[in-house]
């Protein structure tokens, strides 16, 4: 744009040299504050840039992570730590080579998901190719010339491997109508960008990395979202329950409340559930209860803890199966039994007598 205006004006300067040499130097003195200010937004809104690439990486690594892993639970943080500062080396060392930054292609990573080619092997024997590649360029040429038909084919087969796995991902956890709308408001904000541009185009040029970006946007407004729908989420819940039969729904309610709140595995709240209403079907036909029995649920994103209190007898939990006739000759095996199968579904349990009052604390790791 500088050296474009700079050649107008010498054209049209005519025979004097003085006014030649004097719009020659504006120009010049302009476009250097132009310069100037360009580098300033553009050092200004590097850290939001570096952010939106930063988001993708973890991404795209814990789509990696989800894909090998059939037992995915939660993202690795020492594993993301590990592909951040590998990008980051990767491209420092580009840049001191004169090389563009790296970046990792999320069309790749679907691609792999599509076919199940995702050991190290094919990788590293991909990696040295292209290195070799560098030192060809008249074939490494012919991968330019790649009809963009068929880069859209693969693009877009690619593309739907990658949001089923993100949606596979975000369905692992139990989600409320909080979530919903996060997951929602965001994905919408994101598509504006690509779809409804002139919607931010009296955007102020400070906003533009943000607004600009669909990806830049999309996470600012789920995570801005996500922190204000978690004011007044309790970590504990509890429910009170009368000591008679068909309160089975009522657990089941507390517990899907619970699990979409907190954002849950829903196996592991399926396990708790099944639990406590397993002891509540065994203190009702036992009479262990003398008084309504109160269930607390305590919830990290490690753990799930479950509290029963009751006033009444102890229930027995042992660590070994009773045999068919110990199950069949009285109520005692059958307790028996049912204490054994809570137990079972547990990582651990502790039973305790306090001032009269039954407690039973179950844990499960999440």
């Amino acid at each position: 744009m500088c050296v474009n205006s700079a050649s107008t004006v010498l054209r049209g300067a005519g025979d004097n040299g003085g006014r030649r040499v004097i719009r020659h130097r504006f120009v010049v003195a302009a476009c250097g504050k132009a310069s100037r200010a360009q580098v300033h937004v553009n050092r200004t809104h590097r850290p939001i840039e570096k952010t939106g690439l930063l988001d993708k990486l973890i991404g795209d690594l814990t789509t990696c992570q989800k894909i090998n892993d059939s037992n995915w639970k939660r993202l690795d943080i020492d594993s993301i730590s590990r592909g951040v500062v590998a990008e980051g080396v990767g491209t420092a060392i580009t840049g001191l080579m004169g090389g563009t930054g790296l970046a990792a292609s999320s069309s790749n990573i679907g691609m792999s998901y599509a076919t199940g080619a995702t050991s190290k092997i094919i990788g590293t024997v991909t990696g040295a190719i292209f290195m070799a590649l560098a030192f060809l360029p008249k074939i490494a040429s012919l991968l330019a010339m790649m009809p963009r038909p068929v880069v859209g084919a693969i693009v877009i087969y690619a593309a739907c491997f990658m949001i089923v796995t993100g949606w596979s991902i975000i369905m692992t956890r139990m989600i409320d109508a909080r979530k919903t709308f996060t997951v929602g408001l965001a994905l919408v904000a994101g598509i504006s960008v690509e779809t409804i541009p002139q919607l931010f185009g009296k955007i102020p040029a400070e906003l533009k990395p943000i607004f600009g970006s669909s990806l830049a946007l999309a996470t600012l407004v789920a995570v801005v979202i996500n922190m204000v729908f978690r004011i007044g989420i309790r970590s504990k819940m509890t429910l009170q329950l009368p000591v008679e039969q068909d309160v089975d729904q009522k657990i089941y309610r507390f517990f899907e409340n619970a699990g979409e709140t907190w954002g849950a595995r829903r196996e592991v709240v399926m396990r708790a559930m099944s639990a406590v209403n397993e002891f509540l079907e065994t203190a009702v036909a036992l009479e262990l209860a003398s008084g309504p029995i109160r269930v607390e649920a305590g919830f990290d994103e490690f753990s799930l803890d479950v509290e029963i209190r009751y006033p009444g007898r102890q229930m027995v939990f042992p660590t070994h199966r009773p045999s068919a006739e110990a199950i069949l000759d009285d109520e005692a095996g059958l307790a028996a039994l049912s204490g054994y199968i809570i137990r079972q579904s547990t990582q651990k349990l502790r039973s305790e007598t306090r001032n009269g009052e039954q407690r039973i604390l179950l844990h499960y790791d999440h």
